[in-house]
């Protein structure tokens, strides 16, 4: 008994070691490659936060996060219970995002000026965990030290993780999640350990249910695939004890983290990228032509995708290795993987299905990786008992790759240098495997050695052409190191810290980069900007019957300073990004000038800003709103409430379009000049040369916002332009960037409306410069001037009843207001479930009204309004999680009893 114990001792002792030695040489190994991988973020001095989305939405909410941990901890110590979760600083207002997976808390450990180089840390500590996931899984088939090494490496620098996973940190969470989800599941098939699938299930959906979502759906071709590809006797019976484990155990996974569905869940169930938008018009069966070369190329380059987020970007060895396994008998499961996978990649439908419908993109390609990554891992071993006839037959169906790269050169016909790299590669690494197959003389450290140093060869010329700046890589697109806060918060806005102004206002800055549009968060000001994945489809509704020009189905940039619109949205301040006095809208007046950082900044107050609540004694119906044109719906708000749903109180105060005050109109064109490179017939906009320019000429009105309204805009294809505008002195600089018809971030909107600015005297002229050649349609090109002297005249009507001694409080605003009569109280917060609403300390329904703000019925009289927010079903979702962990534990309880009586 005593020899027993000291032996599991030693075992256990020396199982430790090797996991020890593993982990050195793994984290060894992981360095050498990384050091050759990112190099040139180091060379060009860039950091890893992509200006596109880290600068304005992830370092901004990486920031909120931790000052909100803060906030919530210090309330705990003051005896507070609550804990903010609704915030005017994120967007016009939102709901604070939960983050539930467990890297995000490290963030905590740093300070906010040390978040740029936080941020890197955990890119890399992802994709360190998403290797040792991944060795985890080899481990449990027993492959050796090598194979895991050989395996986790390929896996982590595959194409999808040096582009998605440097672009998007959370992207890497798939990667980490699906090795463990797959054991899971194999656990379950060889009858073992279920509650790993319920552990694992729970884990990934506090990661986020987007990923979730795709890897519940390679859970079930995993586990359909491993079933019938087993050796293993099959019945239909056997067939449905599996598929009961599978799903008790996972609904107990999902139970447990379920809270992420009444959050984040929550909010892309309200989005605008619900539903199938563009994908309707794409062919579900057949990606077109070039789709299937393109493919091809990129399993071998990480520098070139087919499109639709496919991005697969493998070694040489790994090409050769998937040419073994089809070479060799055995190994049905990988087998049918592969194919599996390969259909997966060619047919549009699944792309579809894997992104939930809403979009059509291969984000799961992660698990192409990882198949890519078990082949390699599988068939390394093979690599050094090569007989001729393999080595004769990998070269062969290697010509089809090898001729659309240095074929291609040496024809001097088209061709791609990462391509021609990546042949180059597969000969090079296909010589070193005679050679190691048919050389005698070759030491054998040098043996041992040579599949490792390909390996990390191959994954730096990925590097290169990932991120090299010579070969176009995408380094350029990082933010400066050093730089990330500055730049994330380097809006004029800065300095409305300034103001001594304590009341309820937002405030705007008209040209908004990019990289500031989460600045609100980091500054604490109530803007109007917000760069989100699940925005308000309310939101985005108002935006397209708007007709603006300042967003995509992911941000909001404002409402492109039109006056009547942001006295609507209770915009207050304004802060110019120049001297120049066109930057400054119509109603605005200059109250003070600060000294900033070197730079003087003017902060201009709205003279016709409305309170956050205003009343309405006159309703217009949805319908009689689409009757309007899309220029004259600013003006018809402001007189009356838009509402979709009409109530009995409705009837009595429904407006009819005729008996609106429309002081607005479309000015005749004179006439549209072409410059060489453009045409245009009425119908068509033909771009045949990039920046050519079309110039529209008319008389505009005197006291007006000018805009230029393209009408039914449409382009039939995935591509992007930008528009540039150009008009009189003293109108606006304005940019656009166009999406065609079939891109996923179309706005689908029917009238783009270009906001040239306010002017004294009427505007002339306004030149559309386009960025690229492109071919568009439009029903038809006008001019639509909005004079602005009615505004004050409308703010006045809306002021006589209005929310007044508003405070803002966690979480909830109240205020009081006096009504001589029963009237619509609009309250400019977007309407959002969570919301509730007590007028007089009796609850009242809230309405949507205005297309995206809340609406409450009043009575004659003075009452107070308050309103409180609570996360849409968190009650239940506590119920839940708890409940279902109770089941967990009792079923853990009753297996080890019954293991423990088999004993």
């Amino acid at each position: 008994m005593i020899e027993n114990k000291e032996y599991k001792k030693e075992q256990q002792t020396l199982k430790r070691k090797k996991i020890a030695g593993y982990l050195g040489w793994y984290t060894l190994l992981f360095a050498l490659v990384s050091a050759g991988v990112f190099v040139w973020f180091l060379e060009n001095q860039k950091s890893f936060c992509w200006t596109t989305d880290a600068s304005s939405q992830y370092i901004p909410k990486v920031s909120y996060f931790i000052t909100w941990v803060k906030e919530t901890l210090q309330n705990l110590l003051n005896g507070e219970r609550a804990f903010r979760i609704y915030d005017f600083h994120i967007g016009m207002g939102d709901s604070v995002p939960l983050h539930t997976e467990p890297l995000y808390w490290l963030y905590l450990l740093f300070d906010e000026s040390q978040l740029e180089f936080a941020y890197g840390f955990l890119i890399v500590l992802r994709f360190y965990l998403s290797g040792l996931s991944l060795t985890i899984f080899l481990k449990y088939f027993h492959y050796d030290r090598w194979q895991c090494l050989t395996g986790s490496m390929v896996y982590v620098f595959s194409g999808y993780g040096l582009f998605a996973g440097m672009r998007h940190s959370h992207f890497i969470i798939p990667m980490m999640t699906l090795p463990m989800l797959l054991l899971a599941m194999e656990e379950i098939y060889r009858k073992k350990r279920w509650y790993l699938c319920t552990m694992f299930v729970a884990v990934s959906l506090w990661c986020g249910y987007y990923f979730t979502y795709m890897n519940t759906l390679l859970m079930g071709v995993y586990f359909l695939i491993r079933f019938f590809c087993g050796e293993e006797k099959k019945s239909i019976r056997e067939f449905l004890l599996r598929m009961r484990t599978i799903i008790g155990s996972y609904l107990l996974g999902i139970g447990i983290a379920n809270i992420t569905f009444f959050n984040t869940f929550a909010d892309y169930l309200t989005s605008s990228r619900t539903g199938v938008t563009a994908e309707q018009r794409i062919s579900l069966w057949n990606y077109g032509s070039g789709w299937i070369e393109k493919l091809y190329q990129s399993f071998l380059s990480a520098a070139i995708t087919p499109g639709r987020w496919m991005w697969l970007g493998f070694i040489p060895l790994s090409y050769i290795c998937v040419e073994l396994l089809f070479l060799r008998k055995g190994n049905k499961t990988l087998k049918a993987a592969f194919v599996t996978g390969t259909v997966f990649c060619l047919i549009p439908a699944f792309g579809l299905v894997f992104s939930g419908f809403g979009a059509l993109n291969n984000r799961w390609c992660y698990a192409i990786a990882m198949l890519v990554a078990v082949i390699t891992a599988k068939m390394s071993e093979e690599l050094k008992k090569m007989s001729g006839r393999d080595l004769l037959l990998t070269l062969l169906f290697a010509l089809p790759y090898l001729y659309l790269g240095i074929g291609r050169l040496l024809l001097r016909q088209e061709y791609k240098p990462s391509v021609v790299v990546a042949g180059i590669g597969f000969l090079g690494t296909w010589i070193i495997l005679l050679m190691l197959n048919y050389r005698k003389k070759i030491p054998e450290w040098m043996k041992q050695s040579a599949i490792p140093v390909i390996v990390v060869i191959s994954l730096w010329v990925s590097g290169v052409y990932r991120y090299c700046g010579y070969f176009a890589g995408m380094a350029h697109e990082f933010t400066t190191a050093g730089k990330v806060i500055e730049q994330a918060t380097d809006t004029p806005l800065k300095v409305l810290d300034e103001l001594d102004d304590t009341g309820f206002y937002r405030s705007y800055s008209r040209k908004s980069e990019s990289n500031v549009q989460g600045a609100s968060m980091m500054l604490g000001y109530n803007g109007i900007v917000y760069y989100s994945s699940t925005l308000s489809k309310s939101m985005i509704d108002f935006y397209r019957e708007m007709g603006l020009s300042s967003w995509s189905l992911v941000r909001v940039k404002g409402f492109d300073a039109r006056g009547f619109l942001d006295t609507l949205a209770c915009v207050k301040y304004q802060v110019p990004e120049s001297d120049s006095d066109s930057e400054i809208p119509y109603g605005y007046e200059k109250v003070k000038e600060v000294l900033r950082d070197d730079v003087y900044y003017t902060i201009c107050e709205n003279q016709n800003v409305l309170p956050l609540g205003y009343c309405y004694d006159k309703v217009l119906s949805w319908e009689n709103m689409e009757k309007l044109d899309t220029a004259q719906r600013q003006e018809a708000m402001l007189q009356a409430a838009i509402v979709e749903n009409e109530t009995v109180q409705d009837q009595n105060y429904m407006m009819d379009t005729s008996e609106l005050t429309i002081s607005g109109q479309k000015v005749p064109i004179q006439r549209i000049e072409c410059s060489d490179g453009v045409t245009f017939d009425g119908k068509e906009i033909k771009v045949k040369k990039k920046n050519a320019e079309m110039t529209i000429w008319f008389d505009g009105l005197d006291d007006s916002e000018t805009y230029i309204n393209l009408e039914s805009l449409s382009m039939k294809n995935a591509s992007k332009v930008w528009f540039y505008f150009d008009a009189d002195e003293g109108s606006y600089d304005i940019s656009y960037y166009y999406h065609g018809d079939y891109n996923t971030y179309a706005t689908g909107q029917e009238d783009y409306l270009f906001n040239l600015g306010y002017a004294e005297k009427g505007k002339t002229y306004c030149t559309i410069r386009f960025g690229k050649k492109c071919t568009m349609t439009v029903d038809d090109i006008s001019v639509y001037c909005q004079p602005m002297e009615k505004l004050t005249e409308y703010v006045q009507q809306r002021k006589a009843a209005s929310l007044e001694n508003v405070t803002e409080e966690m979480n909830s605003v109240s205020g009081t207001i006096d009504t001589e009569k029963d009237q619509l109280l609009v309250l400019s917060i977007p309407y959002q479930n969570g919301w509730s609403a007590y007028v007089d300390g009796e609850k009242v329904p809230i309405r949507k009204v205005n297309i995206m703000y809340m609406g409450l019925d009043l009575k004659a009289g003075t009452h107070t309004v308050e309103l409180h927010y609570e996360m849409p079903g968190i009650r239940i979702s506590i119920v839940i999680s708890v409940v279902s962990f109770g089941i967990f534990v009792a079923a853990l309880m009753i297996r080890r009893k019954k293991r423990h009586e088999e004993k």
